[in-house]
C-alpha cells in the first residue's frame, strides 16, 4: 500500500506542470526578411480560435478558459470560442482535440490527470508527446468540502466518523481517473479511512450534488468551492496544499502527507 501511494504521488507532482496545450505542428519556414533587412511581422491569428475544454462548463478549467476568453479581443483581436467536450475525465476531449487541424488554431486546457491517462491504459495516445505545452496558466489547490449543515466541523471529526464507519461516507468526483478522485484516494490512504466514491461529469457537477445533499463530500478544486464556502452554502474542511489560505486547515498541517 505505502509503495503504491508513493509511485502515485510522485507522478502527480512530477508531471503537474502542463496546464495547456496545442498539438505539435511540423516545422515550417522561417519568416523571410524584410526589404530593408527586419524580420516580416507575423500574421496571426487572423481568425477566431478554439479551445478545447475536456470538462462540463462550469466547472474549473471550464471557467479559467472563459475568463482567458475574455481577454482575446484586445490583445489577439479575435475571439476565443469555447467548446466542452467532457467524459472521461478529459480524456474524450483531449482524444477529439488530438486529430484537430494543426494549424495553431486550436488549443486546449488540460490537468494533472492528462498526463495520468497513458497510465491508466485509457487512452492509445502519449500526451506529452503529440501536444506541446505553451504555458502553465495556473495552480490550484484541492480542497475537501461539506455541505454547510453537515455534521462535521473539522476534518477530525470527519475522519474519526468514517474510521467508525467504514465506507459509509460518500464523496464525489470529477469523473474516475481524475485528480479530485486521485486526490480523494490518496487522502483516504493517508488516514486510514474507507469513503465509497461517486464519479460525476465535471467539478460543477459534484459541487451541485454536494449542495443538494446527495453526497457526503466534495473533493474539488478550491476556485470551485471557495465562493460557496464564503458564502456559507458549503464548508471547507481541509486543502490539499502546504500554503494555507485564510482560516482553512491544510491536510499537512494535520499530519496527513497530501498535497
Amino acid at each position: 500500500m505505502k509503495k503504491i501511494f508513493s509511485i502515485v504521488l510522485v507522478v502527480v507532482m512530477a508531471l503537474s506542470m502542463v496546464a495547456c496545450g496545442t498539438t505539435k505542428t511540423p516545422q515550417t519556414t522561417p519568416t523571410p526578411p524584410a526589404a530593408d533587412g527586419t524580420k516580416a511581422p507575423v500574421n496571426f491569428p487572423t481568425k477566431d480560435i478554439t479551445y478545447v475544454v475536456p470538462y462540463s462548463a462550469g466547472g474549473s478549467s471550464d471557467q479559467m478558459a472563459r475568463l482567458m476568453s475574455n481577454y482575446a479581443p484586445k490583445y489577439l483581436g479575435v475571439n476565443i470560442v469555447i467548446e466542452n467536450i467532457p467524459g472521461g475525465a478529459g480524456n474524450v476531449g483531449l482524444v477529439q482535440f488530438a486529430g484537430y487541424k494543426k494549424d495553431g488554431y486550436s488549443i486546449a486546457s488540460a490537468n494533472t490527470t492528462m498526463n495520468l491517462q497513458p497510465i491508466y491504459g485509457t487512452t492509445e495516445y502519449d500526451y506529452l508527446e503529440i501536444f506541446e505545452p505553451l504555458a502553465l496558466v495556473v495552480s490550484i489547490p484541492i480542497a475537501i468540502t461539506v455541505p454547510a449543515n453537515s455534521p462535521f466541523k473539522t476534518i477530525e471529526e470527519l475522519i474519526d466518523y468514517a474510521k467508525e464507519n467504514p465506507g459509509k461516507l460518500q464523496y464525489g468526483h470529477a469523473g474516475i481517473g481524475s485528480i479530485t478522485h486521485v486526490t480523494a484516494e490518496l487522502f483516504a490512504m493517508s488516514a486510514d479511512i474507507e469513503l465509497t466514491q461517486v464519479p460525476f461529469g465535471s467539478g460543477n457537477d459534484a459541487l451541485t450534488a454536494l449542495m443538494g445533499e446527495h453526497i457526503d463530500i466534495d473533493v474539488a478544486s478550491l476556485s470551485e468551492v471557495l465562493p460557496h464556502h464564503e458564502s456559507g452554502t458549503v464548508r471547507i474542511l481541509a486543502m490539499c496544499t502546504d500554503k494555507q489560505v485564510g482560516d482553512i486547515p491544510t491536510l499537512i498541517s494535520k499530519g496527513y502527507d497530501v498535497d
